[in-house]
């Protein structure tokens, strides 16, 4: 129908537009450098923390460092202990706050990038399968598909919509209050409510 195709048009339109101005591709580039600035903060964190330790604690390095990832990891094995100077108390209590926070962000960035990078790819594969509305197709019961039906069907195929946990409830609600089965609800909502 001729509706279908100019909504699946003007969805094709929007992902060409994105790829043409450059925005997936500064999305992925951003997303490589967010990537590096993590790992680089993480390392840094760890290698100063290493650095530091060493230094407050008589250790070696590697015993630094390794007291320094047991703490921000937040495992805390406990097969080192420190010495009880108020300066080293001190650098533990700022060390454990700012590396945790740290970890915390980096997981947090790590599963966002992840996200985007999945949505950016089901956008890539909807524009790479143009021609091909099978998904919508399948909707058409020989009347047509709607717009509503059509913006639910690409929704649901792009992943930011379940048909059974989001939709489906409510088109029984609606099913159930539309009395005459007429495919609409209106002022008999209040006639089967009294």
């Amino acid at each position: 129908s001729n509706a279908i195709a100019a909504h699946f048009e003007a969805v094709k339109a929007y992902v060409e537009e994105r790829v043409a101005t450059g925005n997936i591709g500064q999305n992925i580039n951003r997303h490589k450098y967010a990537f590096g600035y993590i790992l680089v903060s993480i390392f840094l964190c760890l290698f100063v923390g290493g650095a530091i330790f060493q230094s407050l604690e008589g250790w070696s390095f590697v015993e630094g460092l390794y007291f320094a990832v047991e703490t921000s990891t937040t495992v805390g094995y406990g097969d080192l202990d420190i010495n009880n100077e108020p300066s080293t108390y001190l650098f533990v209590i700022f060390y454990i706050v700012f590396s945790t926070v740290l970890f915390a962000f980096a997981f947090n960035t790590f599963n966002l990038i992840q996200e985007e990078l999945k949505q950016m790819e089901k956008e890539e594969e909807i524009l790479a399968r143009k021609q091909e509305m099978g998904f919508i197709a399948d909707l058409d019961k020989g009347n047509g598909v709607t717009e509503g039906q059509f913006i639910l069907a690409v929704l649901e195929h792009l992943g930011t919509l379940n048909y059974e946990k989001d939709v489906k409830p409510w088109q029984e609600k609606f099913r159930e209050l539309d009395i005459q089965g007429v495919g609409k609800v209106n002022h008999q909502i209040r006639q089967r409510r009294q």
